[in-house]
């Protein structure tokens, strides 16, 4: 796996108030395929992703960025693409950013902060899957995230929590993906591949 690195100063510096925000973004190249990842510091000014995009530093990518409570459309410069093959993570700047988009991230942003503790993520993998030993991208999600084993488990934090995401493995005994989908049509229900990108029945993948 091939990780893009951009030397330290040319990491760009955000002022606007930045969060943890449970939000799917689709990338895209231009005519190039479309790949989603998990976001994990938002701000109007730009945001990091988990996971590597089908991009190199310096292009132009188009956003769909699925916020809690509605999504914006958004265009961004790939900054640097960093971490090992374990980790990967990118960061995008925002550019022309209209004001109702600048808006409805900041006010997911300010949600978050006041909602630090909020549990809006949820993963559903077994105990005895070793292909999570390589994820480590899920780590900077933690914060966010209620970790269960068992499909009765994940019932348990579904009424407890308002989980708007959940990204599931392959738990023992438990159904799958599709299975997930269909009992529960209202949550965005992903898995993920080893570069952290997120995939479904509905992306075609």
């Amino acid at each position: 796996m091939n990780v893009q690195v951009t030397p330290n100063s040319q990491q760009n510096v955000r002022y606007d108030p930045r969060a943890l925000v449970c939000a799917r973004a689709l990338v895209q190249l231009e005519g190039g395929p479309a790949t989603e990842h998990m976001t994990y510091d938002l701000s109007a000014g730009g945001v990091r992703l988990c996971g590597l995009p089908k991009a190199k530093p310096g292009d132009r990518l188009s956003l769909l960025l699925h916020l809690p409570t509605l999504s914006v459309q958004a265009v961004g410069r790939l900054l640097r693409v960093t971490g090992g093959e374990y980790r990967p993570e990118f960061a995008l700047q925002f550019e022309d950013m209209n004001a109702d988009g600048e808006d409805a991230i900041q006010d997911a942003v300010l949600d978050a902060l006041v909602n630090a503790g909020r549990r809006s993520l949820l993963v559903l993998r077994g105990k005895h899957d070793l292909q999570w030993q390589n994820w480590e991208w899920l780590k900077p999600l933690s914060p966010i995230s209620s970790v269960v084993a068992t499909p009765l488990e994940a019932l348990q934090h579904l009424e407890k929590n308002d989980i708007s995401v959940a990204i599931v493995g392959r738990p023992q005994g438990g159904p799958r993906l599709p299975d997930w989908g269909q009992a529960i049509p209202t949550l965005a229900w992903r898995a993920i591949d080893r570069a952290g990108r997120l995939w479904s029945t509905d992306l075609g993948s």
